[in-house]
This record gives structure tokens, C-alpha cells and sequence, in this order.
């Protein structure tokens, strides 16, 4: 519910009602058909600025009076009918309405005073919120609980694929021998280590015979002299 405020402009004075909610500001005066005399509705924006007031939703014609920061008259306009924008020149930051007839006299540059009877009570809340909110909180819990089955989805296994090898295969010699590799042995015929022993033992290679000592575990040089 608006609060109640005395506005008083040099010998006039009105017990108006004040908005100061979204809520109360939007509806205003409208959609009813009158107001007691020396009544009317007073609007606190918060702060200066340009302001459009409509009369579309209004019922009876009006008096609009505009205030600055400093409660000093800005404009005034008088017997504005049902159905009309009314737009501000200079910045302000409250207007009254008014009966009709009532702002006569009053010019731009006036003084004014307020004394606030009664605050506003807290904003109230439209019924249809108040309905739509548990299927306002059912979606919302919907949409984290997806999103936390979605985070929780164990991610889909990859097989690692088959490697395939095949062995290196020494390219034969010459003489169709397996070529002689210091730490290969298997399928090193032993008539073929008898002779590059020898060969060793003839020239006394040292190299020749460390290439030998590397087959000492397959093949014991001792057996082959």
C-alpha cells in the first residue's frame, strides 16, 4: 500500500498518496473515476530526470505539477484530459496529480514542502507470481539435474587398436648366410662361427674377437677350437 504525504505549494496544500514502487507508479491513478478534493497521487522517481506521464488509463482530467531535487516548481500543466502524453522540459524528479482546477495560481520557480504521514509498505508481489513459482522451481530443477546426469555419463570406452609387427628379417649374403651381427644369433650356423673364428684366430683381430665374445651365450668359442 502507498504511503501518505502532505504537499503544500504556497497557500494550497493536498494529502496525496505516494508511489514510489515500480508497481504503484505504473498504475497510478488509473482506471478509477475520481478523487476527493484536495487528494491526488505523488510520484518519486529516486532521482532527476526526463519524465513522460500518460493519461490513457485515466477516467477524469488532471493537473500535473513537476518537481525538482530541491522541491522547486519546474512545470505545471492544468486540465490535461484522459488519453494524452505529457512530457517534461527540464529534469525532475517527483510530479503530483491532481483534481483538475486545483494547480491554479501555481507557477514554475514555487517553492513546495513535503512531510511524509506514512511510509509505503513493502512492495507486494502480483498473485500470478506467487502461483507460477513452484513451476518456476520444478523447471530449474529440472535443468540441474540434467546437466548433473550429463556431467555424471561415464564416457564411452575406446578399444586401443591391434599394433601390427612383423619382425625384421636380415636379408641373406651372398652366399645365402645370415649376415653376422654382434648380439645375433638365432639362426647363425655354427660351421659359419667356426670359420669367422678362425679367421680371427689367424689375424688376431681383436675386433673380430670382441664380435665373437657377444655370441658367448649362445655359443661357447671354447667347443669350436
Amino acid at each position: 500500500m502507498a504511503g501518505q504525504v502532505r504537499v503544500v505549494i504556497a497557500d494550497k496544500e493536498w494529502l496525496a498518496d505516494l508511489a514510489t514502487t515500480s508497481w504503484e507508479q505504473v498504475q497510478g491513478l488509473g482506471g478509477i473515476t475520481g478523487i476527493s478534493p484536495g487528494s491526488g497521487m505523488l510520484f518519486d522517481l529516486g532521482y532527476e530526470q526526463a519524465i513522460s506521464v500518460t493519461t490513457e488509463p485515466m477516467l477524469f482530467p488532471l493537473d500535473i505539477a513537476f518537481f525538482s531535487e530541491a522541491l522547486e516548481v519546474t512545470e505545471v500543466y492544468q486540465n490535461v484530459a484522459p488519453g494524452y502524453h505529457v512530457n517534461s522540459i527540464a529534469q525532475a524528479r517527483y510530479f503530483l496529480e491532481v483534481n483538475a482546477g486545483e494547480l491554479n495560481g501555481i507557477a514554475a520557480g514555487e517553492p513546495a514542502s513535503l512531510e511524509v504521514l506514512t511510509l509505503p509498505s513493502p512492495e507486494t508481489v502480483p498473485n500470478w507470481v506467487t502461483m507460477m513459482a513452484p513451476f518456476f522451481g520444478i523447471a530449474l530443477l529440472s535443468l540441474v539435474l540434467s546437466e548433473l546426469l550429463t556431467t555424471l555419463k561415464p564416457a564411452t570406452a575406446v578399444r586401443p587398436k591391434a599394433l601390427s609387427f612383423q619382425p625384421s628379417t636380415l636379408p641373406p649374403d651372398e652366399k645365402g648366410k645370415t649376415p653376422f651381427h654382434p648380439g645375433h644369433t638365432e639362426g647363425l650356423p655354427v660351421a659359419h662361427l667356426v670359420e669367422k673364428w678362425q679367421k680371427a684366430k689367424s689375424r688376431n683381430s681383436a675386433l673380430a674377437l670382441q664380435d665373437l665374445e657377444t655370441l658367448g651365450t649362445a655359443y661357447d668359442t671354447a667347443d669350436c677350437k
